[in-house]
């Protein structure tokens, strides 16, 4: 696999910060227990997850 830029690293944080924001304002709205909840759960879960590895 080839290595990111710098930039492109910096893109691609911004892009998964903008899926964990949206995705937490669209939980809040959402009613807890239903799959549809759950589902978005570990997909913010996964998005935090991202993050964290291209800080790394």
């Amino acid at each position: 696999m080839k290595p990111f830029t710098p930039e492109e690293q910096q893109q691609s944080i911004e892009a998964f910060r903008s899926v964990i924001r949206k995705s937490e304002n669209a939980l809040a709205r959402m009613n807890p227990g239903t799959p549809q909840t759950n589902l978005l759960e570990k997909r913010l879960n996964a998005a935090r997850i991202g993050e964290e590895i291209l800080h790394a």
